[in-house]
C-alpha cells in the first residue's frame, strides 16, 4: 500500500518519516542513508538536507551525539496523521 501524506510531506521526507517511525529509536543521518540506500542509490547529503528540512518543519527533534545529530519523531505517526487530517478539514472548510 503506498503511503501517502497529500501535499504535507514529499516522497523522499515520507521515506525518512517511515524508517523513523518504524525504528521507534534515535536515527543518525548515516542510519537512514543504509536504510535508504538498499532500495536507491542517494547521498549523505540528501538524506541530511531532508532530516534537517524535518526538524524545521517540527516533525524531527535533534540532538547532539558526540560529532552527529540523532533523530527522533516529535509525534507518532498516528498523531501526525491526526493532525493532518485535521488540518486538511480546516482548510477545505476555510475554502468553502
Amino acid at each position: 500500500m503506498k503511503k501517502d501524506y497529500g501535499k504535507v510531506l514529499g516522497e523522499l521526507e515520507t521515506q525518512v518519516m517511515e524508517i523513523i517511525w518504524e525504528a521507534q529509536e534515535s536515527f543518525s543521518v548515516s542510519d537512514v542513508v543504509k536504510v535508504l540506500s538498499k532500495k536507491r542509490t542517494i547521498s549523505y547529503t540528501t538524506v541530511m538536507t531532508i532530516m534537517g528540512r524535518l526538524t524545521d518543519k517540527g516533525l524531527l527533534r535533534r540532538t547532539t551525539s558526540g560529532k552527529a545529530y540523532l533523530y527522533k519523531p516529535s509525534y507518532s505517526k498516528d498523531t501526525f496523521l491526526t493532525r493532518v487530517s485535521r488540518q486538511i478539514i480546516k482548510n477545505l472548510v476555510s475554502s468553502f
